[in-house]
């Protein structure tokens, strides 16, 4: 369930995409203003000197405007099935040599939680936040990993289950082991829960906050919005409603199913290739 390698960028071609009035309401809102912010106040917000206006403008056409808000990673396993499953459908498990692989697309999520320093810098405002919702699928940073290096961190991809101020109940399989003999747990401030979907796969194989606790907001990679198996077998991931509303847009302009098989089956081949044969079927 981790991803393989860093997230990269979709691409898409600026004379071919037509861009819709919602798209450029996104693109500026949630990519435009935070890296804006960002270059002239610093990740943190506590970056004191000043950029000329008209050299922040050019670093924002250059960095921006053909630079898609989505990235793509590779999935692997059925922690997430049947929504996002990886077994193979017309072939048996034991006759493949490598287990199929979903290609994710992944929007950025922005809000005061990705960016405390600097939402605090420009007087805690924010323009249209884009937060996780319950229900939504996340990608985000292992909490046991959150500390090493971005090259050794482990993506999982999970469903959130509760936010910030939400209360779960003793018996629910989405409570906390420790909180067995309690009646309520309530989910800490910054923080969420994550849950698998698939019920059959146990915490040793499909770990969630059942076995990690509520992972930080701070840690979301960003929200799973569509998945390609193939060339033929893709769509959207099912999020909250208000969430597929926010990123309709971005699917209708980012997305290129064809191109995200063509970069899926490549990547498929080259894991194949390094993986080992499979041993002989026995009669």
């Amino acid at each position: 369930a981790a991803m393989s390698g860093a997230l990269r960028r979709l691409r898409y071609d600026l004379a071919k995409q037509p861009w819709s009035l919602r798209y450029i309401f996104e693109k500026a809102t949630q990519q435009t203003i935070p890296f804006g912010l960002t270059e002239a106040f610093g990740e943190d917000g506590r970056k004191e000197e000043e950029i000329p206006a008209m050299e922040l403008m050019r670093r924002i056409n250059e960095q921006v405007l053909d630079t898609p808000l989505c990235s793509r990673m590779l999935f692997r396993g059925e922690a997430m099935a049947p929504a996002l499953s990886c077994a193979p459908r017309f072939a048996s498990a034991a006759s493949a040599r490598t287990q199929a692989m979903n290609m994710l697309v992944v929007r950025p999520l922005r809000h005061e939680e990705t960016m405390p320093g600097t939402y605090d810098r420009v007087g805690r405002r924010w323009f249209f936040p884009r937060p996780a919702r319950v229900g939504d699928v996340v990608a985000f940073v292992h909490p046991d990993t959150a500390s090493r290096p971005a090259e050794q961190q482990v993506v999982l991809v999970r469903r959130v289950a509760a936010l910030e101020g939400d209360v779960l109940v003793s018996g629910d399989e989405a409570t906390p082991p420790e909180t067995s003999e309690t009646a309520t747990y309530e989910i800490p401030p910054g923080r969420a829960w994550v849950t698998a979907d698939n019920p059959a796969m146990d915490l040793s194989r499909a770990p969630d906050s059942r076995a990690f606790g509520p992972i930080q907001i701070a840690h979301i990679v960003g929200r799973v919005i569509y998945y390609v198996r193939s060339a033929t077998d893709h769509g959207p991931v099912a999020n909250h409603p208000a969430s597929a509303d926010d990123d309709a847009s971005v699917l209708a302009t980012e997305v290129r199913p064809e191109s995200l098989a063509e970069d899926l089956f490549a990547e498929t081949r080259a894991d194949a290739k390094e993986a080992p044969e499979a041993p002989p079927t026995p009669p």
